[in-house]
């Protein structure tokens, strides 16, 4: 009976052990879309982003961020993804399979540089249970660059 016991309590601790870890999701707002209609951010491009639409600011600027009350309303999860900055489109063609991963959960991501110039510029991936409005951005810091926001197109390729 000991034994039994003992190998129930092993199986279990292994089993938990080995289990994916689940990602603090929250629920979508009434007011943020799950998908957008757009055009595809890049079609036919070595590193293709089709079922996303690419949100650009309303200011032109490559140092921006999204404003850290909508961020943090919104934020699933983030993922670090090799590439240094003008990797032409690679970070971000990562990014859409994290958010693709997570289905009709994720509907948007964000990608941006940090670190620049130095041995550890990489870029991050955010992935958001809303999509992003050009009024979430704000000027960024020094140091940052963006790759951009993607929102999920209501009608996939």
């Amino acid at each position: 009976m000991l034994f039994t016991l003992v190998r129930l309590v092993v199986a279990a601790t292994a089993a938990s052990a080995t289990a994916s870890p689940q990602l603090h999701t929250k629920i979508r707002a009434a007011d943020s879309p799950a998908c957008v209609n757009g055009v595809a951010a890049s079609s036919g491009a070595t590193f293709p982003i089709e079922d996303y639409t690419q949100i650009v600011p309303t200011a032109q600027s490559d140092s921006y961020t999204i404003n850290q009350t909508w961020y943090n309303s919104h934020y699933i999860s983030d993922h670090y993804i090799g590439g240094k900055r003008g990797d032409d489109g690679y970070s971000a063609f990562k990014c859409q399979y994290n958010c693709n991963a997570l289905g009709s959960s994720c509907a948007s991501f964000f990608v941006y540089w940090f670190n620049l110039g130095t041995q550890e510029e990489q870029a991050k991936c955010v992935l958001f249970n809303a999509t992003i409005d050009q009024s979430n951005y704000v000027a960024a810091g020094a140091g940052t660059a963006v790759a951009g926001g993607f929102d999920r197109l209501c009608t996939k390729k």
